[in-house]
């Protein structure tokens, strides 16, 4: 776990690894690196995208439009969970706002 000395920064990270995500529509699985910090869950390509642009995410959930986080199962050391949300932001959207 990566965390930063100033706990009350918006880019303290709180947990980062990968993740298998599903895709839009729903059938195709990619996987990864995602960050989580005290305001939002960001993803990337992986973590050398991260590495070279940390400011440029594929794709944010605010934690406070989080309505539902639900685990499903956890079998040899993964576990599967659903998220869901009010909104979440693609790259393109979070350069507009």
């Amino acid at each position: 776990m990566k965390q930063n000395a100033n706990s009350s920064d918006r880019t303290c990270i709180l947990h980062s690894g990968i993740i298998s995500k599903q895709s839009d529509k729903g059938v195709s699985w990619s996987d990864r690196y995602v960050i989580l910090t005290v305001y939002d869950l960001r993803y990337y390509h992986d973590l050398a995208e991260y590495e070279d642009s940390p400011s440029e995410c594929l794709a944010s959930i605010m934690l406070k439009d989080i309505i539902r986080f639900e685990k499903i199962s956890e079998i040899n050391g993964r576990t599967t969970f659903s998220l869901l949300s009010e909104k979440w932001f693609k790259k393109d959207q979070l350069k507009q706002s």
